[in-house]
């Protein structure tokens, strides 16, 4: 079995391997969201299927919304039998970093993410209470992560109208976390 050991909600988990009766359907691969070794409704699968020359081809999961932790990906080959192979799948959290973390209303900050799904684009902004970017209001940015799935933006200015108190940056990127979602907070000082 191939594909990556970890990632956040939202990663592409490959499938492949070779040495295979040519052109067959083999089985199943799963994501075991429930740990339990059964592949049950909504749990996302792929159909294991050979090429003529006797590889796995085009089998691929996509790791759904759950907390992170380590979950296992299931191959059972034929479907409906005993679990050939497992292998751990580490679903990792998206982190944010504010520099600098506080300052008065007017600082300058930027944001760094972390441990993004690789070429998502998304937006990354002070959110004043809705869970969305209003511009002009609300400071906010357009990214897009790189190779490794991190980001920074340009500088982006606290406005001078926010009283003192903790105020969250929030992401709309994908993966960004599914159930935990991912913020970071400034603070504005008197």
């Amino acid at each position: 079995m191939s594909g990556p050991r970890s990632g956040p909600v939202g990663t592409l988990f490959e499938i492949g391997g070779s040495g295979y009766p040519a052109g067959k359907d083999l089985g199943r691969a799963f994501f075991d969201r429930d740990r339990d070794g059964v592949l049950d409704a909504g749990e996302p699968s792929a159909i294991l299927r050979t090429s003529l020359a006797g590889d796995i081809t085009d089998a691929e999961l996509t790791i759904p919304s759950v907390a992170p932790g380590d979950y296992p990906v299931q191959i059972d080959m034929p479907s409906g039998g005993a679990i050939e192979e497992s292998r751990t799948f580490t679903v990792t959290q998206p982190y944010i970093t504010i520099n600098p973390p506080g300052g008065r209303a007017g600082t300058q900050v930027r944001i760094s993410g972390f441990g993004f799904i690789p070429h998502s684009s998304g937006t990354v902004f002070l959110d004043f209470g809705n869970g969305r970017w209003d511009p002009p209001g609300e400071p906010g940015q357009n990214v897009t992560t790189d190779w490794d799935g991190n980001f920074t933006t340009g500088l982006l200015t606290i406005p001078v109208f926010l009283q003192p108190a903790a105020y969250p940056f929030l992401t709309d990127i994908p993966g960004d976390g599914g159930p935990i979602p991912v913020y970071g907070l400034f603070q504005v000082v008197p």
